[in-house]
């Protein structure tokens, strides 16, 4: 089991604007505008609240925003991690023949500090399970799974809203996320490169894909 699993997760009417906080906000905004350098022109605008991020992109094909916040922490002995979570949400109706039941996808990740291996699973779909097995045939695909290994990524999910059709792609990850360490007072910053900001954006591509037109594609053929 990994020891990175989320303790708290603060709520954003609820964030107190202590020093640690603005500090932590100070981290994530240098990961923000490392993924708006990448982006350039395509990132038109930054919304911006107390720890969380929101990009505004276009011409970016699947993302249309890319959310990014440290709303997830774990307190450690003298030490507290503010862990990076990334959320990217779809309109399903932008595609034909788009899901109609409710689907959930969870990576499940081996390895203690780091993942060593990765595979995709059913969390609680409701489709049918020929359905759940196309989707996971998509979404277990080397690309896909390198990316989660290269990024370090946990808590990796992807899920259809049939109600307000969307499907929404969600991971943490510890390349982005920054520490609080108490002796000597010091906030760290595992930084993120721009290579690894093209990977997440590819991984948030690549699984979009792989739910919509790719699983669209399969389910066509197999009907």
């Amino acid at each position: 089991m990994s020891i990175f699993k989320p303790r708290k997760i603060m709520d954003q009417d609820t964030i107190p604007e202590h020093r640690i906080n603005r500090r932590a906000d100070q981290k994530l905004g240098m990961v923000c505008d490392k993924f708006t350098g990448l982006l350039g022109e395509k990132a038109v605008k930054v919304r911006k609240s107390m720890l969380r991020r929101e990009i505004q992109c276009r011409n970016l094909g699947y993302v249309h925003t890319i959310q990014m916040d440290y709303s997830q922490y774990e307190n450690r002995l003298w030490a507290f991690l503010y862990n990076l979570r990334v959320r990217v949400t779809y309109r399903a109706a932008s595609y034909p023949g788009h899901e109609t039941e409710k689907c959930c996808f969870r990576g499940k990740m081996s390895g203690k500090m780091t993942v060593q291996d990765v595979r995709w699973i059913d969390g609680g779909s409701r489709c049918t399970p020929e359905r759940v097995e196309g989707y996971l045939r998509c979404l277990n695909h080397a690309l896909l799974l390198d990316r989660i290994k290269a990024l370090d990524m946990r808590h990796v999910e992807v899920s259809y809203d049939p109600e307000e059709q969307m499907w929404t792609v969600s991971f943490t990850s510890l390349i982005g996320s920054s520490t609080w360490i108490m002796i000597p007072p010091v906030m760290q910053l595992i930084a993120i490169s721009s290579k690894e900001c093209a990977q997440a954006v590819e991984f948030i591509q690549m699984t979009l894909h792989a739910v919509t037109k790719k699983a669209a594609l399969l389910f066509d053929r197999t009907a």
